[in-house]
């Protein structure tokens, strides 16, 4: 099974379908590669789980997301994610042991370093994901990741990792800077110093002073002149105010993006400045509130002269308010609590601690971005949660 682990964690980032939209045919090759994935652990599965509040209460979040959709019937490709990555952590845990941690991780770096030296040859104008997707416009340089930030998120995610058995991740700061993403640079830097201060505390202060000066740097110097802060600080208002106007359920999976009810909104950045405004959906179309001219926005084509659309919040905790209700921020809450407690409980290994660091570089970035939206990113999410689980359990504890 862990073959079939790495082919996963491989595929998953590089794929795409030539002549399909990068998000749709990345989020296909997921949804493909779990099931497969899924159906093989039920053939090798050698393993009965313990039953504990830590598996519970991530199950009950998942649980949550899915009634959503029951509730509003919108967004079922989200709740079908959800579930692929619920059943993907099980199928984890049944079938993989502590050994095929750091065969998984060397995995990773594989693809790591291939970022790396496809974003070397992209400076170099040659971009063979580029030339192939003929469609999909300017190709930034952001190595095969599509997008500058989750390439970020990636290399901080899993930083942390490569570090238990390898100094040279710390080499991946380097390309991070390209991300232009704060929530990327301070992800990975908060995780590693957690890494640090548990594994290598000496390291821990002599890098301290120059590493928060290298930080605010890049905030000060590349992130912040780019304008993105201010803007999504507004949207986040805005967001929070219309997230309390359905508390209890929320406005429906996939609400955000494509506003179903008349009433709910969609949520636009002026090109010129820093403010967000918000479009109402009435029977006419979407109506922009607060706009000078009052004027209708037709059929969701401004050609990018007037107004950008947000088609997510740039925060999953936000995110998950607004479309999930005040429900699903209570058991996110709980997963959490319950996944420090068992952090603080464990023996501490390297394999512990680093998946711990990986997941809060992973909590950091999805404050200033979406990767649970991204097959790119959030396929590695649910065995991050299943490093952790397995090397804080010997196999006598895991077995009943």
């Amino acid at each position: 099974m862990k073959y079939l682990f790495l082919i996963f964690l491989l595929l998953n980032p590089v794929s795409y379908i030539v002549n399909q939209e990068i998000r749709q045919s990345q989020e296909f090759i997921f949804q493909i590669s779990s099931i497969i994935l899924i159906g093989a652990g039920l053939a090798f599965g050698n393993k009965s789980l313990k039953r504990d509040k830590f598996n519970l209460w991530f199950s009950l979040l998942m649980a949550w997301v899915f009634i959503t959709y029951l509730i509003h019937l919108s967004g079922w490709s989200i709740a079908f994610n959800a579930f692929l990555g619920l059943m993907i952590y099980y199928t984890a845990l049944k079938t993989l042991n502590k050994q095929d941690i750091q065969f998984l991780i060397k995995g990773i770096s594989w693809v790591a370093g291939a970022g790396v030296l496809y974003l070397a040859l992209q400076y170099f104008d040659f971009d063979l994901r580029g030339i192939v997707l003929k469609d999909q416009g300017i190709t930034p340089h952001s190595s095969f990741f599509a997008l500058e930030a989750v390439m970020g998120g990636y290399f901080a995610i899993v930083i942390p990792l490569l570090i238990t058995f390898s100094w040279t991740a710390f080499l991946l700061f380097i390309p991070l800077i390209f991300s232009w993403s704060t929530g990327a640079y301070i992800g990975a830097t908060v995780a590693t110093f957690f890494y640090l201060w548990y594994k290598r505390r000496i390291l821990f202060w002599w890098l301290l002073i120059p590493t928060i000066s290298a930080v605010v740097s890049f905030i000060v110097f590349i992130d912040n002149p780019m304008g993105m802060q201010g803007t999504r600080v507004a949207m986040w208002k805005i967001v929070t105010q219309d997230s309390f106007r359905k508390p209890l359920t929320g406005h429906g999976l996939d609400s955000f993006r494509v506003p179903k009810m008349k009433g709910d909104g969609r949520y636009l950045k002026p090109v010129m400045n820093n403010k967000a405004v918000k479009a109402i959906l009435t029977d006419e179309g979407l109506f922009i509130k607060g706009a000078p001219s009052r004027e209708m926005v037709e059929k969701f084509k401004l050609d990018g002269k007037i107004f950008d659309f947000w088609d997510h919040p740039h925060n999953e905790v936000l995110w998950l308010f607004y479309e999930t209700g005040i429900m699903g921020l209570i058991l996110l809450g709980i997963f959490l609590y319950h996944l420090w407690q068992r952090f603080i409980k464990s023996k501490m290994s390297k394999e512990t601690v680093a998946s711990m660091a990986s997941i809060v570089a992973l909590f950091i970035f999805m404050q200033t971005q979406f990767p649970f939206h991204l097959a790119r990113i959030a396929h590695i999410a649910p065995l991050l949660l299943a490093f952790f689980y397995i090397s804080t359990n010997n196999e006598e504890q895991i077995l009943i």
